[in-house]
């Protein structure tokens, strides 16, 4: 847990915090149950974020799929759900319906698939007895 919050605190003294938004939510995206996501526009088409909840953290990048429209947008996300599960990682696809717009401040949903880990902590080396399942989750937040 600790190492996602000295990634969250990096990304926020990023020199150009102004082109930034802030999200809160549910999902995987979202870091787990109920989190908030720090969200850095690369372009107008593409963002990378960071999302710390009580249960976990996550990484993610989305790319619009509308243009100028910006509604539609998929992505992936991978993280961890630390907190309860004993580092618990997943690895989704997402894809995210914006009713105001890709860039705009609006309520979000969509969903979240993909599959995660639900075997003992196995970082660097085999672990014969890992599950692996998969992962579902239609989520729903605020973009600020």
């Amino acid at each position: 847990m600790r190492r996602w919050m000295v990634c969250l605190v990096a990304v926020l003294l990023w020199p150009s915090v102004a082109s930034a938004q802030w999200a809160v939510g549910m999902g995987y995206q979202y870091g787990g149950l109920l989190g908030g996501k720090y969200i850095y526009d690369l372009d107008e088409a593409n963002k990378l974020n960071v999302a710390l909840s009580p249960v976990g953290g996550a990484f993610g990048y989305q790319r619009n799929m509308d243009g100028d429209k910006g509604q539609h947008a998929l992505g992936v996300s991978i993280g961890m759900e630390t907190m309860f599960q004993s580092d618990h990682g997943f690895a989704v696809a997402t894809y995210n319906y914006y009713p105001a717009g890709f860039q705009k401040s609006s309520w979000t949903m969509g969903v979240d698939a993909g599959i995660y880990n639900a075997g003992p902590r196995c970082e660097l080396y085999y672990c014969p007895d890992n599950k692996v399942g998969p992962a579902l989750f239609f989520n729903l937040g605020y973009q600020f």
